[in-house]
């Protein structure tokens, strides 16, 4: 019956149970103008908008209001609100994005 059926499908579920899955470039939704996936902003050089080279971007954390980006600095990580007035330019092929942070978050 159906309890069988959920009880297969689960059991073949189980076995994807931690296994990474990977999808083909072409298989990724087209993205609007400004719009990037994650995986591509990890390891961009992270740059002032005075030119100063702050680090590194090691990790996108998805909240609802904004994400925010683990910033990987010679002092430590530094957690950056990835707001629109604070983002000043993302150059995947350039391997950098320029911010506008907030007076003091770097320091």
């Amino acid at each position: 019956g159906e309890g069988f059926v959920l009880q297969e499908r689960r059991r073949e579920a189980e076995l994807l149970r931690d296994l990474l899955i990977f999808v083909g470039r072409d298989a990724l939704e087209e993205l609007g103008e400004g719009e990037f996936w994650e995986h591509e902003l990890i390891g961009l050089a992270v740059v002032h908008r005075n030119g100063e080279v702050l680090g590194t971007l090691g990790e996108v954390i998805d909240r609802p209001a904004q994400d925010l980006w683990s910033i990987q600095t010679p002092r430590g990580d530094v957690l950056f609100p990835a707001a629109q007035p604070l983002v000043v330019s993302i150059d995947v092929e350039g391997g950098k994005i320029v911010i506008d942070p907030p007076e003091g978050l770097f320091d």
